[in-house]
């Protein structure tokens, strides 16, 4: 049985880069479209190769559910796994199937008065409880509804694990079992599943003649097709020797032992490989390999020789006889060019920007290693900084050690919030919103006391002219946040080394010059910054220049230049809450009113 459809759930728009576009969601629900179909139509084609019924219609009789081909008819099932997990909730998935069309049959058995009558219980909400084997355990909803509604529900994902676990254990253990230690291997994956298959049961004499194995192989985008082997008797050669014999091909596979073998290397072997592939890819025609072959490869193992200027490639294999070098006998795989260019890599970035351009300009074409070397520029953290609050113990806001504290969990910094900020919360009016499960939202203000909040992290005092040299008048226009920002900028320039921050002195904070165009301070906050905009505000609606104007007014002139400053000419739901507290708390000052 066969399945094809179009659709983009892993593709490749993109090709100056050689890895996919992947639709994660789409991409299961697309395998569990395609193994139904392929599952339905096999069981239907398999049922009629045995003389199975159940044209109702045409006059013959409906098929009885023992004759029917179902999840446990065969003794061993292939998947394609990309991963061991999906492979378990397909198989479940094929017991409700299972399910479905023995629920239909039995619809098909009883005669119009039956029919109307199980229609009329279900309109009431009841349904017959029946014996329907694996079905039994599942709702009513669940044979009838939409086989598209049953996909994301996770209850019955857990019933139809719960249902078909012994039989997965029976069925599937042996051909999951390399893949579970490989991974996923894509094309090849379904076959290494067969391997594995005659590996483990083979080897164990257990594929004897008559056996059968229902194989499923996938392919995104997405084509799929469902087949059965059987296990037959081995032929005789010219001299009555049998030849291809299960047993022989697990003898020559020895699959378990050659994993076994594998060398263990460190995970940054892979990254460094799969760079190697990426700068392949990006350099293009012609193109020589860089990695060693001798003695790292399996016998028999094909490589790539090369790729001339015309794309053509070339291969060559492992001598059969040859020997592989011990585990760990060769150092690491990666040679000394690829890890040149990892270091290099691991200090730059790629140049953008006018630095993209001028390099450009410079070196010409990008497919030379200078030329890509010219379109690089250092990326080296020299400083850190960190600002916490301050719990029970007593400190500076940037204390040097905040840092190793933090990681090694000695530091507290949440404490009880005092009497005055209780009050100074009530007086701004919160309102806080709940969310639960099933996306329900409640708004709830807080009016008393005990709904305040009773701990909290905080900052503690922050002095910029005190701590910086900051001039105060420049301090005093910055909301707290700015305040944290700037100075935990210097603070990650005095780690760095970059200025002495000895003392309040400016001068002692001030970047060399000639260390201004190449430097930058990356920030990182756990908390917005829009009392800055409100306070704003604020400090406008108190000024004697505009004692004249409409305090609402110029609410609404400050959110129109926000909402022209905004690319997407829209406001967050915080802004717009904040400037709709402002409206309320300037409308009881003023007395109320609207602005036309």
């Amino acid at each position: 049985a066969t399945h094809a459809s179009n659709v983009y759930d892993f593709f490749k728009p993109d090709h100056s880069v050689e890895y996919p576009v992947v639709d994660g969601a789409l991409s299961q629900v697309c395998y569990y479209r395609a193994l139904e179909d392929c599952y339905t139509k096999f069981c239907d084609r398999v049922d009629r190769l045995n003389g199975v019924g159940v044209a109702a219609e045409d006059g013959g009789d409906v098929a009885k559910d023992e004759e029917c081909f179902h999840a446990e008819a065969a003794d061993y099932f292939v998947f394609h796994a990309p991963y061991n997990k999906l492979v378990q909730k397909s198989y479940g998935r094929m017991h409700l199937m299972d399910a479905r069309r023995k629920h239909a049959r039995e619809l098909l058995r009883k005669d119009p008065e039956e029919k109307k009558e199980d229609e009329k219980d279900n309109g009431n909400g009841s349904s017959t409880p029946q014996d329907r084997s694996s079905g039994s355990a599942l709702a009513e909803e669940h044979l009838t509804k939409p086989i598209e509604e049953t996909y994301s529900d996770r209850a019955l994902e857990g019933t139809l694990k719960s249902i078909s676990k012994s039989s997965f254990n029976q069925r599937l253990t042996d051909a999951n079992s390399a893949s579970k230690i490989v991974g996923n291997t894509y094309a090849a994956s379904v076959f290494l599943g067969l391997a594995s298959l005659v590996d483990k049961a083979g080897s164990r004499g257990e594929l004897t003649p008559g056996k059968t194995a229902v194989v499923f192989s996938y392919g995104s985008g997405a084509i799929a097709t469902m087949y059965r082997l059987h296990v037959r008797e081995p032929t005789n050669d010219n001299n009555g020797e049998r030849v291809f014999t299960i047993d022989d091909m697990a003898k020559k596979m020895d699959l378990t032992a050659h994993l076994a073998t594998r060398e263990e290397v460190h995970p940054q072997e892979l990254d460094l490989a799969l760079e190697t592939r990426a700068r392949m890819h990006r350099g293009g025609a012609p193109y020589s390999p860089v990695y060693p072959t001798a003695g790292r490869m399996f016998p028999g193992t094909y490589f790539l020789n090369g790729i001339n200027p015309k794309w053509v490639r070339s291969y060559s294999r492992v001598p059969l006889d040859s020997e592989p070098a011990p585990a760990g006998s060769s150092g690491m795989l990666a040679p000394p060019i690829v890890l040149r260019l990892a270091k290099r890599d691991a200090n730059s970035t790629p140049a953008t920007g006018m630095l993209g351009v001028m390099a450009r300009s410079v070196s010409g074409t990008a497919l030379d290693t200078y030329a890509e070397a010219k379109e690089r520029v250092a990326c080296v953290i020299t400083g850190t900084s960190a600002g916490l609050p301050r719990g029970d113990e007593v400190g500076d806001v940037f204390d040097p050690s905040n840092l190793q504290k933090l990681v090694e969990g000695k530091i507290q910094c949440i404490r009880p919030i005092s009497g005055t900020l209780k009050m100074a919360m009530l007086d701004k009016n919160v309102v806080q919103l709940k969310k639960y499960p099933g996306g329900k939202t409640e708004r709830v203000p807080i009016n008393s006391d005990k709904d305040v909040i009773k701990v909290a992290a905080q900052l503690g005092p922050l002095d910029l002219n005190a701590s910086y040299g900051v001039p105060e008048g420049l301090a005093e226009t910055m909301d707290i946040a700015a305040q944290v920002a700037v100075a935990a900028g210097l603070e990650a320039l005095k780690s760095a080394g970059l200025v002495s921050g000895n003392s309040n002195d400016p001068s002692e904070w001030k970047l060399p010059e000639q260390y201004r165009d190449t430097t930058g301070v990356v920030y990182a906050s756990s908390f917005p910054a829009m009392d800055a905009a409100v306070g704003e505000v604020m400090r406008y609606l108190q000024s004697k220049t505009v004692g004249a104007q409409s305090a609402e007014r110029l609410v609404f002139t400050l959110r129109n230049r926000l909402l022209r400053a905004s690319k997407e000419r829209q406001l967050g739901d915080d802004d717009e809450a904040a400037f709709a507290r402002l409206l309320t708390r300037v409308r009881e000052v003023e007395g109320g009113g609207n602005v036309v």
